[in-house]
């Protein structure tokens, strides 16, 4: 029974230690699944967007498809990054919804 304790223990805290709140800027997209995905700018690196809020993940969803029609939508979004085979932000919160790329100067 201790030794559960230690492992579950000592999950909890490097779990506790991968988590960074971010803010990342990038280009979206969708998983085949439905689920977002920012294409940070200045990494390239891909964070899959954890759970969300019904309200604000239908309202990215509009605003995506809005956007859409005049070429790549950017996201600037916050929350915990969790890093392992795939990068997640936990508790995403999008502050900033548009069209435009990384490489037109929207970094």
């Amino acid at each position: 029974m201790v030794k559960v304790f230690i492992v579950i223990l000592g999950s909890l805290a490097s779990s506790a230690i991968a988590d960074d709140e971010a803010k990342i800027r990038g280009t979206l997209s969708w998983t085949e699944t439905q689920f977002a995905v920012v294409t940070e700018c200045k990494t390239g690196a891909e964070y899959t967007f954890g759970v969300m809020a019904s309200a604000p993940y239908f309202k990215l969803i509009q605003e995506a498809e809005k956007l859409s029609s005049q070429g790549s939508v950017m996201v600037t979004v916050i929350g915990l990054v969790e890093v392992g085979d795939k990068s997640t932000i936990r508790n995403p919160q999008v502050l900033k919804v548009e069209s435009g790329t990384c490489e037109n100067g929207t970094t």
